[in-house]
């Protein structure tokens, strides 16, 4: 889900260079959350929504912006896009602390010295990165 339109070193995404020349669109927009792990859940977040233009779609991932260029060119309709994503994360990280009542075995951190990995300990990711997107009206997740 990272993995931005320009690839990554010695891994490239097969065709993006001619998607990259043709993705000016004013009608989707770009949001990539800033990784942040956290023990307390956030009501804001760190980003700001860019137009797809070339140089903005080179660092976004390239699965958000096929899905989202699909769907409007599908239906018409304007696309806000929302990365909140982390590489390698485990889906722990990404789960708030009631979702993991069901298993007692995994240890929730109450300190922000307690997060061993930022982006494997569990709740941090959900705090941070998802949890102030609770409430923002949402079509769909990929």
């Amino acid at each position: 889900m990272e993995m931005p339109m320009k690839g990554y070193k010695n891994q490239p995404i097969a065709g993006s260079n001619m998607d990259l020349l043709r993705s000016s669109n004013p009608a989707i927009r770009l949001f990539t959350a800033k990784r942040t792990a956290t023990v307390l859940p956030q009501e804001d977040i760190t980003g700001e929504w860019k137009e797809a233009k070339p140089e903005t779609v080179k660092e976004f991932s390239a699965t958000a912006y096929h899905f989202g260029k699909l769907v409007n060119e599908s239906t018409g309709a304007p696309m806000g896009l929302i990365v909140a994503a982390w590489g390698g994360s485990a889906a722990e990280a990404w789960m708030n602390k009631d979702m993991l009542k069901a298993f007692p075995e995994v240890s929730i951190p109450r300190r922000e010295e307690d997060i061993t990995s930022k982006n494997r300990t569990p709740t941090v990711l959900f705090n941070g990165m998802l949890s102030p997107f609770i409430g923002l009206s949402i079509r769909g997740v990929i």
